[in-house]
């Protein structure tokens, strides 16, 4: 069993660092960038998505708790306005590589959807690199589609139900 819990600030400030620098080096491997250029990128994205950290508005970051008291990853959304919806956006996702394959990082997603009902929004979206290809599948077989294409990744959006 799992559950979302608020991010605490020792761990957010955890997250911050490793996030930053573990989207660079995906965004340098899928688009074929320098490390360096692709670090400048996250860390002015990071900068401003979450200008106030925790305190950002609309701005939702959690620890994934397993057996009410394990951290097994972290999940960052945010409500935000795209092409005309008021959807739920999932920023980041990560479940730590013991927990991979037990299916953790499906019901992750289906609080995230819980979370989405919470705040009565129908609209998901989620920003995938195309060499993450367990994501992929994953985000497929529950329901996204892609909605946006770029060099080395997707947008995908899900409607619910």
């Amino acid at each position: 069993m799992i559950k979302l819990a608020r991010m605490t600030k020792l761990e957010y400030q955890e997250y911050a660092m490793c996030s930053q620098n573990r989207y660079a080096q995906a965004g340098a491997r899928a688009v074929g960038i320098s490390i360096e250029i692709a670090r400048q990128k996250a860390n002015a994205q990071f900068e401003e998505l979450l200008p106030d950290g925790l305190q950002t508005q609309n701005q939702h970051l959690y620890a994934i708790i397993k057996d009410d008291k394990l951290p097994i990853g972290i999940m960052w959304f945010a409500q935000v306005s795209s092409d005309g919806c008021n959807e739920e956006f999932l920023y980041d996702i990560e479940i730590e590589a013991e927990y991979r394959g037990q299916g953790l990082g499906k019901k992750a997603m289906e609080l995230f959807e819980a979370k989405a009902r919470e705040l009565k929004l129908d609209t998901l979206g989620l920003h995938v690199f195309y060499d993450n290809e367990v994501a992929c599948a994953l985000y497929k077989k529950i329901g996204y589609a892609e909605i946006k294409s770029g060099k080395g990744s997707m947008v995908m959006r899900k409607k619910l139900k």
